[in-house]
């Protein structure tokens, strides 16, 4: 089987976790019965361990599953202090830094449609000092998701 076609045992959609994790990779026995390729359960016995109903799906479809679900989370802009900004200012050095707005230099995690790294994005708004606020996104963006959305408002999705 090729990588888009390796069949995956996932969550039900309305699960919590349904496209954030995949309980195991599956692969046909001898006689054609859908095992998990670690610990070699059928797809019932998964069911039962997890205590509810699964899906088994490809690979390819999982990860564009993933994809829609994850660019149809909406990112905000939330307050955090200023403390908390500079922290994660010097904890590693920034990347993409414009204006005030920077990510911290570690993935949080990736972009499933891309591949590409997402970051905790930070920014500080404000120039006079009564008048200046901090904020972080509500989740981990892209490089390109950053550039698009510097100036949104606070609590204004994106």
């Amino acid at each position: 089987m090729s990588a888009p076609d390796v069949l995956i045992a996932v969550y039900p959609e309305d699960h919590p976790r349904a496209w954030q994790s995949i309980i195991a990779e599956l692969a046909p026995d001898e006689a054609g019965t859908l095992r998990s390729t670690y610990g070699r359960q059928t797809v019932e016995e998964l069911s039962a361990e997890e205590r509810g109903p699964i899906r088994v799906m490809t690979w390819a479809e999982w990860k564009a599953g993933a994809s829609a679900a994850q660019a149809a989370i909406p990112v905000k802009w939330e307050a955090i202090t200023e403390a908390r900004y500079w922290e994660l200012l010097e904890v590693l050095p920034p990347i993409n830094w414009s204006g005030g707005a920077f990510m911290v230099s570690e993935a949080c995690d990736h972009d499933w449609a891309t591949g590409r790294e997402r970051y905790q994005a930070v920014r500080e708004c404000g120039s006079a000092p009564y008048y200046r606020t901090w904020d972080a996104s509500s989740r981990p963006v892209t490089h390109a998701e950053l550039a698009a959305n510097r100036a949104t408002p606070r609590g204004v999705r994106w």
